[in-house]
């Protein structure tokens, strides 16, 4: 989940983690499965985007020459020096590396 999501719930909140389940926030690092009807989502509930614990850290090199770091999937190692979708950023190619993956930022 990336930080900046974690840092705007607040104990008791009800969000959706996208394409999986509803969850109860009991503290900062503390959730409670609270079911996984669609149906919440017609209350404003947000969703928050999340990778799973076989996650690996990942930089992405942008076009300005910055680089933003975080957690991606595990990708395929077919899909290894492909253009993949990074959600809610565009697409880039990945290289697998020893300590995680490298992705060059491709367009939006």
């Amino acid at each position: 989940m990336a930080e900046d999501d974690k840092q705007k719930m607040e104990p008791g909140e009800r969000i959706r983690l996208k394409d999986l389940c509803n969850v109860k926030i009991l503290s900062e690092n503390e959730a409670e499965f609270i079911g996984d009807d669609l149906s919440i989502l017609k209350e404003g509930v947000k969703i928050i985007h999340w990778v799973g614990e076989d996650s690996k850290p990942t930089k992405l090199y942008m076009p300005d020459g910055t680089i933003k770091e975080g957690l991606t999937e595990h990708i395929s190692q077919e899909d290894t020096g492909r253009v993949v979708q990074f959600e809610r950023l565009g697409f880039a190619r990945v290289e697998e590396k020893k300590e995680g993956y490298s992705a060059y930022f491709a367009h939006r």
